[in-house]
């Protein structure tokens, strides 16, 4: 049997470098996945004028709420346009989640003839059975548009 001064030593001591291993792989996937976030990132802003905030799961995990920002509204305004269907594609199975139509509300999401500058939007996936989870990747597809793959938040 271990005294208790040694056991809780042993166990600082496993805390310890369980942590500098973890800081050190997460430096590493850093370095490359980051520069390539990056890029991917400015891609997008440069070639359809939008800053891609994040995709949460919300009511209760039925649903997804993407959200973007529109830094060029002449160069998003494809996005927005009500003719275009948007889906979410579930990169791990390939599963494409639609947008709700609401009987008196319609599309859950935004569309604009005025698209403007500085201003957020947002689209609104569903997401049955619960089929994402916090931490899948997704990409977000809205005609041409396409994000790269998105973790769920």
């Amino acid at each position: 049997m271990i005294r208790r001064p040694i056991q809780r030593t042993l166990l600082v001591m496993i805390g310890t470098s369980m942590m500098f291993l973890l800081l050190g792989c997460e430096e590493a996937t850093n370095s490359t996945g980051l520069d390539e976030a990056k890029s991917a990132t400015a891609k997008i802003e440069e070639e359809w004028g939008v800053r891609v905030l994040g995709i949460r799961r919300t009511a209760a995990g039925y649903m997804l709420d993407f959200r973007y920002r529109v830094l060029d509204a002449e160069k998003a305004a494809p996005i927005l346009d009500r003719r275009i269907t948007p889906y979410v594609e579930v990169e791990e199975t390939g599963v494409r989640l639609l947008v709700p139509q609401a009987p008196k509300l319609g599309s859950m999401r935004q569309t604009s003839f005025a698209v403007k500058a500085d201003r957020d939007y947002f689209i609104v996936f569903a997401n049955p059975s619960q089929i994402v989870s916090k931490g899948d990747l997704v990409s977000v597809v809205v005609g041409d548009f396409q994000t790269s793959p998105l973790a769920v938040q």
